[in-house]
């Protein structure tokens, strides 16, 4: 699998939900828990780290503010 775009992207590919992943303190915790299929996030944008509750706020060239955006990505199964 090939995936494409004009632009930047970022992408995971694991075995492993979001939901499982926040529930879990340890990475012990998802021995059991990794499945079968494949689970694919691609973003578009994403954040800096930090939102400044423990430290400086997240530098403003690495935030994303709200709007609509458009993305294009291209998927090549070979």
């Amino acid at each position: 699998m090939r995936f494409e775009s004009e632009e930047l992207f970022q992408f995971s590919a694991r075995h492993h939900t979001d939901d499982e992943l926040f529930s879990s303190f340890h990475v012990n915790e998802l021995v059991d828990k990794r499945r079968e299929e494949t689970v694919l996030h691609i973003d578009h944008l994403h954040r800096g780290s930090g939102n400044g509750s423990c430290g400086p706020q997240t530098l403003t060239e690495y935030c994303v503010e709200p709007g609509h955006y458009e993305f294009d990505y291209w998927i090549d199964i070979r």
